[in-house]
């Protein structure tokens, strides 16, 4: 209760009298009051950018982001219906380019993270930031119907070259 600080005032005072006066107590007391060592190694913060790390881009590809989550029917339906079916090579500019497409589960880790730093610097308005969302160069497409109709036209209008991650 000392410890805690929940004992009355009365009762603290005479703990710490007695703290002062016994050492076996004192001792005691500080090996209670000491750090508790964790099994576990501290995790060390990382920033967007260096998570961002773990989703390589390739250089002369076409490139879009897709946002997701496992337990989303529209992300489900969206990943079956479409993600799955997309072409190796996207024809844009008169050139044949490899596409890739950087899956991000938002679930995952801290890449909720990643997700509301791509919100902030696409300046997505609060009603389309949700899961699905899709990623280019040039701007987002948010929710099936939008990344069903249009990501394939845009890729091929050259939507998905250039890309670089926010920051």
């Amino acid at each position: 209760l000392y410890q805690d600080s929940v004992c009355s005032p009365e009762s603290r005072q005479l703990v710490a009298e007695h703290l002062e006066e016994c050492e076996t107590c004192r001792a005691e007391w500080e090996r209670m009051s000491a750090p508790i060592p964790t099994a576990h190694p501290q995790v060390e913060e990382r920033t967007v950018a260096q998570q961002l790390e773990d989703y390589p881009l390739e250089k002369g590809s076409a490139t879009a982001v897709y946002f997701y989550r496992l337990t989303c029917e529209e992300c489900i339906q969206t990943e079956e219906e479409f993600m799955d079916s997309l072409p190796e090579q996207v024809e844009a500019d008169g050139k044949s380019y490899p596409l890739q497409v950087v899956r991000i589960n938002t679930r995952s880790g801290s890449n909720n993270e990643i997700l509301q730093a791509f919100f902030e610097a696409y300046q997505v308005p609060e009603e389309d930031q949700m899961v699905p969302i899709v990623f280019t160069s040039q701007g987002y497409l948010a929710g099936y119907e939008d990344i069903t109709q249009n990501l394939l036209p845009q890729l091929e209008a050259g939507a998905g070259l250039n890309f670089q991650y926010p920051g």
